[in-house]
Formats: structure tokens, C-alpha cells, sequence
């Protein structure tokens, strides 16, 4: 790729935009072309767009086709700019509903009518359409797959096949985690008793002497790392961005009771207490989430040896290259949930509109009106969906150890010698045994198999809040107070809290609270939202439980109650910031 631009010492005027160069297909863009006359300027300004463009406010230009098919449009407006002034012309538009492509707008045209110089915009403005962020959606019905939908975990190659979701934020496709661990650990074959037989000098063979010992290498089952489950279908829109309708048989997520889901959706009980392994099938399930693991295995030759028998009477002892079998152990159950939370899954009953609240998974960027909640922070953030009649509870975790075994037991031996009785009871028995402990499990990761998706909840034209920052103040009869915590004191900063020794607040002190509240996802009117102050006692406000409204002014026997300033007015405007 090459590109060029010209360098000049002057120009007669200049013009220079402000808009966008990346869109969302059916979102609408302000544009705006800044225009500076060095020299006095009386025409008009002309604006080229594309014929499929729709022009949502024209900002009092003229609009005509550009040509017989309509292949472009023209936006002019007649302007008198006195040398040095400066105009600010801006249109909003609604580019055609389709991803990706490419649009070129401009070059702008200053056309005189007064004999002056004629100015061309330099180059043209590119836009790309490029909603590159899919829907996608469980979906609980093994017939055809709707149109304008492709299964994504059909087949054994799909991204999906056979795997959990998890909340990031960015769409990951290789995904990770295991289907099956298996731990490792340490074994400490004991000693064996006391007592045995046999003579421990002169003649043939070498036999096991009492108090001998073993290595032994555990052998451990693998288990699944598959939680209790249910299978079901992915489908992702071949569009780019909200497809618009959402078809019947779709699982959504909710962070609602189950008495608030929108009109046609109803919650989906198959899944309480499951979480969903995407699959071609939509009806298969399996998995636990607790599980154990068998240990087995055999000793080594022992170590110690040196014992003969002598040539006489047969009787039984340990010959020395002998060898244990471990008998079968469980180890203790354990938990092997990965971490969750728990949504309320619904099933559409009837094809219809993409409703506000509902929770999709996106593999890209979410389109304008909805919230990622799968974010750094966000609700959803590293965790895995368990269907539950309630939201937000959580648990969970990514690995765990089991706890050691003491007393575990082997089998007799498999090898046997002849030894003549004496009564130095040097020798192991023949029918000896020994106890094994294990101990030093691995800590192993219980993470299933699963698909890093972007979890994304839609709350077209609904604005989301968010607390920026705050300070405290000593409390005056103004509207913006003066003197931050504590009265007098060394001052407290923004988003700092009052946990100083000497600078707490006491029984009848008045304290200012001072906020400022960002809003996101849709424009808010001012005065339209009204909030709330709670409290709550405890040493963690992220899980806190259990906040109580501050109680009503001039209310007693309560720890917090409002305060009236009868100096200020109620909805007065705040002229500064904290």
C-alpha cells in the first residue's frame, strides 16, 4: 500500500472532519466538517455520500441525487465566511445494513459564487463497516438450524464441540482447559512387624529379613473434569451485530427472577443445577461435580537383604525378590466445580425480537445498547454459567488437592522360599502384608474444556451508571462545601475512606457525601434518575450483604439519617467538581 499528501505554505481556507472511521452497521453517526477561511469565502460547501446512505438529520443542508442512478447523494449548504471565521456543518447518517464493506465519502467541495478561489477536500473520508462481534446462542432443538444461523459446536472441528463457556473479555475460539486429571502423589510403603521365622546364618537362599521395606509409585485413575451437565446446541448469526430476531428454542441468560422474563420466554428447568457442554445433541447429560480417584499399584524388590535358609524342612518364607500388589484405594471426594455463577437460562417459545436484559455470548466487539458484563471487573468475568432458579450466587474454583492417605494396605507377597524353623525369627513371614501411606496429591486443575466468549447484556436505550468517585466533607450550610474530612484535619483525598484513628465520625457528627455518577449505553436526562444512599456494616463492600436505606430525616434510634441543609435547595445544580 502507498498513499501521498501535498505540503503547501498556505491554503485559502481548510477543512477538517470529525466523525467516524469504524461503525456499527445499524447504529447512526454524527459527521462533522469544520471548515477555516483564510480568505473570505460566500458559495457553497458541498458534501459527497454514498446513494444508500440515509440521512437522519441534514443539519439544514440541501440534499439531491448525484446522478440518474442514484449512486450518490449531495449535501450543500450556501455559507458566508468573513477571512479568519470558522463554521461547523454536521449531518447524522445511517450507513446500509450490511458487514463488512467500505464507504468513501467526500472530497468536500468549496464552490464560490463570488469569484473567489474553489477549494477540494484533500482526500476522502473512509469508513468501515466492520461489526465484526456475532451473536451466539444455546439453542435446545436438534432439527434444522435456522436460517440466517450456523451451528458452531456440531461438529467434531467446531470451536464449540464438546466444551463449556466462559465469561472474558475477548472471543477466544481455541479455548482451553482438560478434559480429565490425573494427580500425582508420594508413597511410604511402612515396615513390616516385628515377628517372623527362620534361622539367619549359613545356606542357600536369601530370604526377607523382618523389618524390611519397599518403593512403591503410585498408579492413580484419571477422572473428568466435566461438571454435572446438560448438551446443548451453539448457533452464532451469520450477521454481524443484533440479528434482529432471535429463534424459537434459544436458551438466553438472565439476571432476573424467573417472574420477570420478557413476554415468550420461560425458564428453562432441564438446566437448574447444570451447566451447559455444547454439543450436536440437545438432550444427552453427564458429568458430576464431586469426584475421587482409585490409587493402586506394586512395590519394588525391597532394599535389605542378606538372610539365608538352610536346606531341610519346607516351610514358608518371604523369598527376598518379592514384590506387593497395592489393594484398590479411594481417595477422599472432593468438589471439582469449576468457577461459576449462577444465571437463570430461559427458553424463547416463539421467534421474536431481541429483548432488553437478556445475556448473549459475542465473539467480538457487542454492538451499541449492550453492555459486555464479561469485562475486566464485570460480573461475568472468568466465570462459568450453572443454571440455578436464582442469580448471583457464586463458587467454585480451579484447582484442588486431595487430602493424604494413612493405612492404606498391600496384598501377601508373590514369592515364597523353603527355610529350616530356628528360633531366631529372622525372616518375614510368608502371608506378611504392609501398610502404605500417600501423601503430597498435586494440585490439578479442574477446568473443563471450554471457549473464552464475550457475555454481553442488552440494554438498548437504557443508561448504565457507574460511581466514579467520591469525598467526604465536614457538612455546612452551602451548596459546596469547603473543608474535607476530617473538620480541620489533615484532608482526605478522593476515594479515600474514613478509617484513621481520631478521624472518625461520632455519634451527632454531619458529614457531606459528595459523588459524581458516570453514565454510559444511552443519553440520560437530567433529573430523570433518582438514587439511593445505604449502608452497610462491614469490612468488604464488594460482598457485603444486607445494606440498609439511610433512615428518613429527623429519625431516631438509627445509626445513619438524612440531613437538611435548609440553605440549599433540592435539585440545586452543583457548579463544582469534588
Amino acid at each position: 500500500m502507498s498513499d501521498s499528501f501535498e505540503v503547501l505554505a498556505s491554503v485559502p481556507y481548510s477543512i477538517e472532519r470529525i466523525g467516524p472511521t469504524r461503525i456499527f452497521p445499524i447504529a447512526h453517526y454524527p459527521m462533522k466538517i469544520r471548515v477555516h477561511a483564510n480568505e473570505a469565502f460566500q458559495g457553497n460547501i458541498v458534501e459527497r455520500v454514498p446513494g444508500d446512505f440515509v440521512f437522519i438529520d441534514r443539519g439544514n443542508a440541501n440534499l439531491e441525487w448525484g446522478d440518474a442512478a442514484h449512486s450518490f447523494l449531495t449535501a450543500t449548504w450556501g455559507v458566508n465566511l468573513a477571512a479568519g471565521a470558522s463554521i461547523d456543518l454536521q449531518y447524522v447518517f445511517d450507513a446500509p445494513n450490511r458487514s463488512p464493506d467500505l464507504y468513501l465519502l467526500g472530497p468536500a467541495q468549496m464552490q464560490s459564487t463570488s469569484g473567489g478561489p474553489n477549494f477540494t477536500e484533500a482526500r476522502q473520508w473512509q469508513i468501515a463497516s466492520d461489526a465484526a462481534g456475532k451473536m451466539m446462542i444455546f439453542y435446545d432443538s436438534a432439527g434444522a438450524v435456522p436460517p440466517g444461523w450456523s451451528c458452531v459446536s456440531c461438529l467434531t472441528g467446531d470451536p464449540f464441540f464438546e466444551k463449556l463457556v466462559v465469561g472474558s473479555s475477548s472471543y477466544n475460539g481455541l479455548g482451553g482447559g482438560t478434559a480429565t486429571h490425573t494427580p500425582t502423589a508420594i508413597a511410604t510403603v511402612n515396615i513390616t512387624a516385628s515377628t517372623g521365622l527362620g534361622p539367619n546364618s549359613i545356606n542357600n537362599t536369601n530370604n526377607a529379613p523382618i523389618g524390611h521395606t519397599h518403593d512403591l509409585t503410585p498408579s492413580i485413575s484419571p477422572v473428568s473434569n466435566y461438571p454435572l451437565y446438560r448438551d446443548l446446541r451453539v448457533i452464532r448469526s451469520n450477521s454481524a451485530g443484533d440479528p434482529g430476531t432471535i429463534p424459537a428454542g434459544a436458551i438466553g441468560v438472565f439476571d432476573v427472577a424467573s417472574s420477570s422474563l420478557p413476554m415468550a420466554w420461560y425458564r428453562y428447568a432441564p438446566l437448574d443445577g447444570r451447566y451447559i457442554r455444547s454439543q450436536t445433541s440437545v438432550t444427552s447429560s453427564g458429568g458430576a461435580n464431586t469426584h475421587n480417584h482409585t490409587v493402586t499399584g506394586t512395590t519394588s524388590v525391597p532394599p535389605q537383604s542378606g538372610l539365608r535358609s538352610q536346606n531341610s524342612v519346607a516351610n514358608g518364607t518371604t523369598d527376598f525378590a518379592h514384590t506387593h500388589t497395592l489393594t484398590a484405594t479411594n481417595t477422599d471426594e472432593v468438589n471439582n466445580e469449576p468457577p461459576y455463577t449462577e444465571v437463570l437460562f430461559a427458553r424463547l417459545s416463539v421467534a421474536s425480537g431481541t429483548p432488553n436484559y437478556i445475556i448473549t455470548m459475542w465473539d467480538d466487539t457487542p454492538p451499541t445498547g449492550w453492555v459486555n458484563v464479561s469485562d475486566a471487573g464485570g460480573a461475568l468475568a472468568g466465570q462459568f454459567l450453572k443454571g440455578s432458579t436464582t442469580y448471583g450466587l457464586t463458587g467454585g474454583g480451579t484447582s484442588h488437592i486431595h487430602a493424604n492417605i494413612v493405612g492404606a494396605v498391600t496384598g501377601v507377597p508373590n514369592n515364597l522360599n523353603n527355610y529350616k524353623a530356628n528360633v531366631n525369627y529372622a525372616q518375614a513371614r510368608a502371608a506378611h502384608i504392609h501398610t502404605v501411606d500417600i501423601s503430597g496429591f498435586s494440585d490439578d486443575s479442574q477446568i473443563p474444556p471450554y471457549v473464552d466468549v464475550i457475555f454481553a447484556k442488552s440494554l438498548s436505550g437504557i443508561s448504565v451508571y457507574t460511581q466514579d468517585s467520591f469525598r467526604f466533607y465536614d457538612n455546612i450550610n452551602v451548596i459546596t462545601p469547603t473543608d474535607p474530612w476530617p473538620p480541620g484535619g489533615s484532608d482526605y483525598n478522593e476515594n479515600t475512606e474514613i478509617n484513621t484513628p481520631g478521624d472518625s465520625i461520632g455519634a451527632n457528627s454531619r458529614i457531606r457525601i459528595r459523588m459524581s455518577v458516570g453514565s454510559t449505553n444511552a443519553t440520560t436526562t437530567a433529573s430523570a434518575k433518582a438514587f439511593k444512599l445505604q449502608y452497610v456494616a462491614a469490612d468488604d463492600c464488594t460482598s457485603a450483604l444486607n445494606w440498609t436505606d439511610v433512615a428518613a430525616i429527623g429519625a431516631t434510634d438509627v445509626p445513619w439519617r438524612g440531613y437538611n441543609n435548609g440553605s440549599v435547595s433540592d435539585g440545586a445544580t452543583i457548579a463544582s467538581t469534588l
